[in-house]
């Protein structure tokens, strides 16, 4: 019996190892590669949308998990968030840019592989970097500069067609005081002030010189030359005639957007993204879209290719696993579709059928515009024929808050013209 009762310990022995090691190899196998991903929500690219996207990445990539993390904040990109990340060593292993520069010149951001699917990118050529690196996987262009109207209150108040030129905007905004409708909401709480003053700035600035900002490096330009000046006194006495809702000073975008969509306000100024907006399509009024005024009339579009991509940090343990989450939220035909269907975007590849989706008609509107736009550039925080300094979108919320709020457009003026001065190659 003692005989027997040894034998069996002994089997016992040999055997638990074996089974041991089973266990530790089935975890190994089980044990996923974790990586953060800082996303950007906006009232279309909702906290839902990121959530299906990594779930559908999972899916299709089962040994990674994708931890997202949102950047908290009222500006007009991640910027300042990315940097207070950068700078407390704490930086995502893949990061929604939209000042990429910065970061690039910081060391934050790895070169991308480049293989035969990026190779398809119509604009490849203007996203590789003086380096010869290639530092975001981007494959969209969305329009800035709109002004979404109202049809019913335009109809309401007698205007039969959408203004083109600056006076005919004006004319507009007076007949619709008239009928005691408010002309025009934009939010003065936040970036929005600065973003709708870029978007009605560009008409006469950019319009008349597509390289502005690179002329400004070089000293050829400043914001107290005619069209800036001009610019900037435009949307100030929009303000005070009460074109612009006398309430923005105390509007974020949400309230801004809101105001529209309740029919409080005749005319909302945003980008393309709006065009897509499950609010917009399901209004209770038909929504219809025109470029902003030039002085005459020519249809002008500021619009962005390729400067809101994904990029992967220099310092990530895991840089395949993050390579593979950017280049597919940058150029995957599943989640670029989303994407553009949210955002009214258009497709920056070879292969654009493959990122098809079903227009909404306020996108049919834009994309006709798109199409017959005579003069084009970016503007904002994007190059125009150079990058703006760092922050420069700061200090155009600073300006266009000024106008809001009694300030001069000489002081608007001395802030755009100090900031650019003073940050200029930093």
């Amino acid at each position: 019996m003692k005989k027997l009762v040894l034998l069996l310990l002994a089997l016992f022995l040999i055997v638990t190892p074996v089974f041991s090691a089973g266990k530790t190899e089935d975890a190994r196998a089980t044990q996923k590669t974790e990586i953060d991903f800082q996303v950007w929500v906006t009232p279309n690219l909702t906290v839902e949308y990121w959530e299906g996207l990594v779930a559908d990445f999972e899916k299709k990539n089962p040994d990674i998990k994708v931890n997202i993390i949102q950047a908290i904040t009222g500006e007009s990109t991640a910027d300042n968030f990315l940097r207070s990340r950068l700078a407390a060593g704490n930086f995502p292993d893949v990061s929604h840019v939209f000042t990429e520069d910065m970061f690039i010149e910081a060391g934050a951001f790895l070169p991308l592989p480049i293989d035969d699917d990026v190779r398809r990118l119509r604009n490849l050529d203007g996203m590789i970097k003086e380096d010869g690196n290639l530092y975001t996987y981007d494959s969209i262009t969305l329009v800035h500069g709109l002004v979404y109207y109202n049809k019913q209150l335009f109809a309401q108040a007698g205007i039969k067609t959408p203004p083109q030129t600056q006076a005919e905007l004006d004319a507009a905004c007076e007949q619709l005081l008239r009928a005691g409708i408010v002309p025009m909401t934009v939010a003065g709480a936040d970036w929005i002030a600065g973003f709708a003053l870029s978007i009605f700035a560009a008409p006469q600035v950019f319009y008349n010189n597509t390289v502005w900002y690179k002329d400004k490096n070089e000293g050829k330009v400043s914001f107290y030359d005619a069209d800036w000046r001009d610019a900037l006194t435009r949307y100030k006495a929009m303000y005070d005639k009460g074109y612009i809702y006398k309430g923005a000073p105390a509007m974020d975008y949400n309230d801004s957007q809101q105001f529209f969509l309740d029919g409080k306000a005749a005319m909302y100024p945003m980008g393309s993204w709006f065009s897509g907006a499950p609010e917009a399509v399901n209004a209770d009024f038909e929504i219809g879209v025109f470029a902003p005024p030039t002085k005459d009339g020519t249809i002008y579009m500021s619009a962005i290719a390729n400067r809101n991509g994904y990029a992967v940090s220099s310092t990530s343990k895991n840089p395949e696993a993050a390579i593979a989450l950017a280049k597919y939220m940058g150029l995957d035909p599943y989640a670029v579709s989303k994407r553009l269907a949210l955002e009214g975007g258009f497709s920056d590849m070879e292969n654009a059928d493959d990122y098809a989706y079903d227009m909404t008609y306020i996108q049919e509107e834009v994309n006709e515009i798109y199409k017959n736009a005579k003069v084009m550039t970016n503007n904002y925080n994007h190059p125009v024929g150079a990058n703006p300094p760092d922050g420069f979108t700061d200090a155009l919320t600073v300006a266009g808050q000024m106008l809001f709020t009694g300030g001069s457009v000489q002081g608007a003026m001395n802030e755009l013209e100090t900031y650019w001065n003073t940050n200029q190659g930093q």
